[in-house]
């Protein structure tokens, strides 16, 4: 799945579930401070994203995660060692 594919998924994501307005959406956008989401917001957009995406999000990884970019590019790599790692084993 391409960057813009994955941006496109997580920016349907936080207008469906936070009422963002996806088009008004770029990858520079911080939950916090641009989208005023809390914790509990993050963490349930996370578990969305896993879900929708098919992956597992590390704590470790949902600490820095600060901005809609950082989202797509950890999204991006998950798959990409997802995919490795079943390749791996085949």
């Amino acid at each position: 799945m391409t960057r813009t594919e994955i941006f496109g998924r997580v920016a349907a994501l936080l207008e469906a579930r936070f009422g963002v307005v996806a088009a008004a959406l770029s990858e520079d956008r911080h939950f916090a401070g641009h989208l005023d989401m809390g914790w509990l917001e993050l963490v349930t957009l996370v578990l969305e994203v896993e879900e929708v995406f098919g992956i597992e999000i590390s704590d470790d990884d949902l600490i820095d995660l600060q901005t809609v970019g950082q989202m797509v590019d950890l999204v991006a790599e998950v798959e990409r060692i997802d995919r490795s790692a079943a390749r791996a084993a085949e």
